[in-house]
């Protein structure tokens, strides 16, 4: 039993397109998780403190 196998040649331009296009939603993605992150600095959460005291619920702001 034989296989074929076909291959096809891509130009420089959809490769670029491709890569591109993947390295945008990347980014985009990185740019999401980022933001969601920012709004978590200098919270406590769930009675976690990141003075070393105790605390109930959660705090907005920094602490001091």
């Amino acid at each position: 039993m034989r296989h074929q196998i076909e291959t096809a040649e891509l130009a420089d331009a959809e490769l670029d397109a491709v890569s591109g296009g993947l390295l945008n939603e990347t980014l985009g993605s990185a740019a999401g998780t980022v933001d969601g992150v920012e709004g978590l600095v200098g919270n406590t959460v769930n009675g976690v403190s990141t003075d070393g005291l105790p605390s109930v619920g959660v705090s907005l702001g920094a602490q001091s």
